[in-house]
């Protein structure tokens, strides 16, 4: 199923996102504003859905991915990611060891980091912590920011497939990547939480038994 899902659904795709850019390249200058517009629309359409395609095939691999068990870094981790964003700072320890798969827990990380860098506030620069606390449901790590956070009550769609607490056009995704986050640490047996407040900034924590 999710090999048809990939080739049969790509290809088509391919074809309708390849042909708009054709007419726009070789015929721009004869379409009218609204015609223009109308294959530009479709154009990213279809990209925006290849990126989905793409999203959902990792969801339903990593319900069967052998899994091993590493120590991995996970302050490497977000030092690397953000290598590319020198204007973020961040607060992490020398190290943060983790055990788990480690194709995965880079995977939670990256999807994490990629959400604070998603949902930055304008007002100040980025601020993301990375650590381990003690909490109820015990040691946990850790991944802080000082961004647009979220309202409370809607802790509960944060980490479900598809749902997502703004519009595509304020910030572009699939509503794919924390859905993710979450099947990988259960699959480690782990539990995963957020919290966050409104221009407060979100924290989310993790398990890993």
């Amino acid at each position: 199923f999710t090999y048809s899902v990939s080739h049969d659904m790509r290809a088509p795709l391919r074809w309708i996102v390849g042909s708009s850019k054709m007419l726009l390249e070789d015929h721009g200058e004869g379409l009218n504003a609204e015609s223009e517009s109308l294959l530009r629309r479709q154009i990213s359409a279809g990209n925006k859905l290849s990126k989905l395609i793409d999203d959902l095939l990792t969801y339903a691999r990593l319900a069967r991915k052998p899994m091993a068990r590493d120590k991995v870094d996970l302050a490497a981790v977000v030092r690397r990611q953000l290598s590319d964003h020198p204007d973020v700072q961040l607060e992490a320890p020398e190290e943060l060891l983790a055990r788990g798969d480690a194709d995965m827990l880079e995977m939670v990380v990256q999807n994490i980091v990629e959400n604070a860098l998603k949902y930055r506030s304008p007002e100040r620069p980025l601020r993301i912590a990375i650590g381990n606390v003690k909490t109820d449901q015990g040691p946990a790590f850790f991944v802080r920011d000082n961004g647009i956070g979220f309202d409370q009550k809607y802790v509960h769609k944060i980490f479900a497939a598809f749902e997502r607490l703004h519009r595509d056009t304020e910030y572009p995704g699939t509503g794919i990547g924390l859905a993710n986050v979450k099947r990988i640490i259960e699959r480690h047996g782990g539990q995963v939480w957020a919290g966050g407040t409104p221009d407060g900034g979100a924290t989310f924590f993790f398990t890993l038994p």
